[in-house]
């Protein structure tokens, strides 16, 4: 497919008029979005009534870990053939005087060289974390809850900007990320929104804090003081029974291990149509 932000002006899918006739046409495109590095497909939407004119659509955005690079440029057509030489004259017969000498031809100057071929350009580097993965380490992913909700299911986030935008979720169809975003009422007091930001993909997912390490036990009771002897003369008094023992408290049980990190995301199939 042909880049459209690469021509001259940048182009998306419905600005050529003749992409809306086409399906051919329209299909054998696409965009890059460099604000987000992801990519779009031109997707053709038919007209209602034949032979009107239709619409050349977006697909959804997608990224890519690898990027294909243009085709490298033909090599260079190899240099023709030296010229072949002149033929030896024959000698006169005897007798007969030797005609002088002709001059010598000028020699044919060599073919210049062809310029060696051109190396292709390296290829795009790979594109930057978005900003919004860092932001998921502090905030709760609504999917992980039971029942999973989305950002504007709970009240309590449509008149809280702070609860809203503490939270975010992931779709595991295509596993891209959405932040919550608040969005206040026109009159305050009122309901407002909670809505869900534009989509991203993050090459490295960030692991769910680490629960806090348990309470050390509490420290043994004093043992109590012994008895002062009896002074003399006095007959010593019978021991007392002795104080059950106090049992130790249970051991705490040892912090539970973190949950695995979640499995890179896989390469989307729109990646491929795009050489």
């Amino acid at each position: 497919r042909t880049d459209l932000q690469a021509l001259d002006p940048p182009e998306f899918c419905n600005n050529d008029e003749a992409r809306r006739f086409s399906e051919s046409l329209c299909e054998a495109a696409y965009f890059l979005d460099e604000a987000i590095q992801q990519y779009s497909l031109c997707v053709f939407e038919p007209p209602e009534v034949e032979g009107n004119e239709g619409r050349c659509g977006a697909s959804e955005r997608f990224s890519c870990e690898t990027v294909p690079s243009p085709p490298a440029s033909p090599p260079s057509p190899s240099p023709p053939p030296p010229p072949p030489s002149s033929p030896l004259p024959s000698p006169p017969p005897p007798g007969v005087p030797s005609p002088s000498p002709s001059p010598p031809l000028p020699s044919t100057p060599p073919p210049p060289a062809s310029p060696p071929p051109s190396s292709p350009p390296p290829p795009f580097p790979p594109p930057s974390q978005p900003a919004g993965c860092l932001e998921l380490e502090t905030r709760t992913d609504l999917q992980a809850l039971d029942p999973p909700e989305f950002c504007n299911n709970d009240e309590a986030r449509r008149f809280s900007e702070s609860l809203c935008e503490a939270a975010y979720f992931l779709d595991e169809a295509i596993q891209q990320y959405s932040l919550c975003v608040f969005e206040p009422p026109e009159v305050e007091g009122n309901e407002g929104r909670c809505g869900a930001s534009e989509r991203f993909s993050c090459e490295t997912v960030p692991s769910p804090p680490a629960s806090p390490p348990s309470p050390s036990p509490p420290p043994p009771p004093p043992s109590s003081p012994l008895p002062s002897p009896p002074p003399p003369g006095v007959p010593s008094p019978s021991p007392s029974p002795p104080l059950p023992s106090t049992p130790p408290p249970p051991a705490s049980p040892p912090p539970s291990s973190p949950p695995p990190p979640f499995p890179p995301p896989s390469q989307p199939a729109g990646c491929l149509e795009l050489e």
